[in-house]
């Protein structure tokens, strides 16, 4: 019989991380699961540490890759492939969680049958484990304090009140969701590097219903390999984000007016648009020294 979850853990270079989190999923209070390990490649000590978990009996995967794929949505996609439960965790090798997190999230979702993710609070730490804040001032430009507390809410009125603007699940090991759900999401997940979770909860959420509990708690590890947006990284990221607002805008999940507001926010604008824009402005400037003259 498979069981009711499989952990899919991907790993590159967080050696001083990895049992900490590894301990931290076997130590779960829910115990019908299975882990997938998937080693990117890492150049550390990583392989040391993983070796001494593949007699484990939840360990039913541990593959080490030959070539780094440079891409964690693409070690996703592998995971989901090999995945036999009802329920995915993605468990990011560097963070961990409370032991009742999975207790928590497949209670939810088993008494929702509409939900297809579910997810808690959030804490971010830095490397040894100190708090470094809970993603309150993250959240500030929405209603305060709704992640303060549980609820539950359709997935289109999720994305349109809250993702449509910025990812507002901001860490993928606080997930637990559904595989039935992520068919059709993997490969166009594969091809980004920086906001494929993003789209992916955005994809996810266009089927079901989102379950939030205050119940149990994810760290989010902040440390000195967390991936950043380097000058490079933050052209690629403004690509990704304009690319998953014009995949709202075709769904029709926002308008165009919504669309252009984002657009002129983050400084996204397109082209022909800012020449139109330059032109504008040049005839309405010119439209007016002409109109000064007369009089």
């Amino acid at each position: 019989m498979p069981p009711l979850v499989s952990i899919i853990i991907p790993s590159y270079n967080h050696a001083a991380f990895l049992k900490t989190r590894i301990e931290s999923i076997l130590k779960q209070t829910f115990q019908d699961f299975e882990i997938i390990i998937l080693d990117d490649c890492s150049t550390d000590e990583s392989r040391e540490i993983l070796d001494l978990y593949k007699l484990n009996s939840k360990v039913e995967h541990l593959i080490y890759g030959s070539l780094n794929s440079g891409s964690t949505f693409k070690q996703w996609s592998k995971g989901f492939n090999l995945a036999l439960g009802k329920y995915i965790w993605i468990a990011e090798s560097d963070d961990y969680c409370d032991p009742n997190f999975l207790k928590v999230l497949v209670e939810r979702l088993e008494k929702n049958p509409s939900a297809t993710v579910a997810y808690c609070k959030t804490i971010q730490v830095d490397e040894n484990d100190q708090p470094l804040h809970g993603f309150a001032s993250y959240y500030n430009e929405f209603e305060f304090g709704r992640w303060d507390n549980d609820y539950s809410n359709e997935g289109i009125e999720e994305i349109r009140n809250y993702l449509f603007k910025k990812n507002t699940i901001p860490n993928a090991s606080a997930v637990v969701f559904r595989k039935e759900s992520i068919l059709s999401t993997i490969i166009q997940i594969s091809n980004y590097r920086l906001s494929g979770d993003w789209l992916f909860w955005i994809m996810l959420l266009e089927s079901g219903g989102i379950e939030y509990s205050v119940g149990t708690k994810n760290y989010f590890r902040f440390h000195a390999n967390t991936v950043r947006i380097s000058s490079s990284g933050k052209s690629l990221g403004n690509d990704e984000r304009k690319n998953i607002w014009l995949y709202l805008s075709n769904r029709k999940i926002i308008n165009k007016k919504t669309l252009d507001s984002l657009f002129l926010e983050h400084n996204l604008i397109e082209l022909n648009k800012l020449s139109q824009l330059f032109l504008f402005i040049k005839n309405y400037v010119q439209s007016n020294i002409l109109r000064l003259k007369l009089y």
